[in-house]
């Protein structure tokens, strides 16, 4: 029993190694969308409608028109239930944390994620951040397709550029090069892999 409970308890090597990168273990596990994680918060068009209802409720009241109460309040409930299906097609959403770039303190850093609807049905949601890039379908990062004419450092720094584009657009991606095939995968390992491959590549492309 005492050796199960030492297991299950980290070691002093990683209780530092968390404490020196601010690195904790759940860092690295899917996220799902809960109740406590979602927030609904209105846009400009948002506050126009609620300013719009408060209006109307005012104005009705103040006039005594009964169907101008009837229908602010018809209006209010179709916001309400608004509310409740975006609310209801967000939950259970799985974001899983694929990789982030380097940056210097006050900097924009970017990172990728992955987002997995789950067993439920989504409709129209749309992901929207500070100079994303939108996905798409997964990339074949070949040696072969650039021309032959570039030299050895150039092809090697125009596959890296690929290479980070793919991740920073959360897009799965494959490596050809000479003697070396990577498959169709993405994620913080995958790119380290590809960038490793380039690395090591001879600074005379073999045959």
């Amino acid at each position: 029993m005492a050796q199960l409970a030492a297991a299950g308890r980290p070691t002093w090597l990683a209780r530092v190694r968390q404490r020196t990168l601010r690195h904790a273990p759940s860092d690295d596990a899917p996220v799902v969308l809960r109740h406590s994680r979602i927030y609904l918060l209105p846009t400009r068009r948002g506050w126009a409608v609620i300013a719009t209802l408060l209006i109307m409720l005012l104005g009705s009241l103040n006039y005594a028109l009964a169907l101008g109460v009837g229908v602010t309040f018809l209006l209010a409930g179709l916001v309400a239930a608004a509310q409740l299906h975006t609310f209801r097609n967000l939950a259970g959403i799985e974001i899983t944390p694929l990789s982030a770039g380097e940056t210097f303190a006050g900097g924009s850093i970017p990172f990728a994620l992955a987002l997995h609807a789950g067993s439920a049905a989504r409709t129209d949601i749309r992901v929207r951040g500070g100079n994303a890039e939108a996905g798409g379908g997964p990339l074949a990062l070949m040696w072969d397709a650039l021309p032959q004419t570039l030299p050895v450092e150039a092809r090697l720094s125009r596959l890296t550029a690929w290479v980070l584009a793919a991740e920073r657009s959360a897009r799965a991606f494959s490596l050809t090069l000479p003697r070396t095939h990577l498959a169709t995968r993405q994620g913080r390992d995958h790119r380290r892999e590809a960038l490793t491959a380039l690395a090591d590549f001879p600074a005379e492309a073999p045959t």
